[in-house]
């Protein structure tokens, strides 16, 4: 006489482990892609109270802050690309009298490579600065701003 025993195959657990595990990956890969576009909010946000600092300090002293005072090449932005730009001096001279920035990526706060902000009197050629404009790039994770991933600030005077 024929049996039959409850339960599932082999092959239909395997079929709805492959399927959880192809909704799991969706939901992480959406997930990471949110949290990438997220940093880049706050990077954006960063740079923008930056700015606003720069503004403030131009008010007060007529001209953008020289980059001179804390790099030794004119054609060096200074940042905190690879920490070695003398950027935490910049922050503290120039934005922390005016707005409270962390001014560090937000992906790596200790660490800042690959991703920095970066400041330099004039624009980013190498054109002598008039002290009536500057130049504030940051580099993002997503292709949300802007194609090229590489964002400048022009200020004016």
């Amino acid at each position: 006489m024929y049996s039959r025993q409850l339960g599932f195959t082999l092959i239909e657990l395997l079929v709805v482990v492959a399927i959880i595990g192809v909704l799991a990956s969706v939901v992480l890969a959406s997930l990471n892609n949110a949290r990438a576009i997220s940093r880049d909010t706050a990077r954006l946000v960063e740079i923008r109270q930056i700015q606003t600092a720069l503004e403030l300090y131009h008010n007060d002293h007529g001209e953008y802050p020289d980059e001179q005072l804390y790099v030794n090449s004119p054609s060096v932005f200074v940042g905190d690309c690879g920490g070695s730009n003398n950027w935490e001096l910049f922050i503290k001279d120039v934005i922390d009298p005016y707005v409270s920035a962390t001014a560090h990526d937000p992906l790596y706060p200790s660490n800042p490579w690959p991703y920095c902000y970066m400041y330099k009197k004039g624009d980013y050629s190498h054109c002598p600065p008039s002290g009536q404009d500057y130049t504030l790039l940051f580099v993002s994770e997503q292709k949300v701003f802007d194609s090229l991933k590489l964002y400048g600030i022009q200020g004016e005077g």
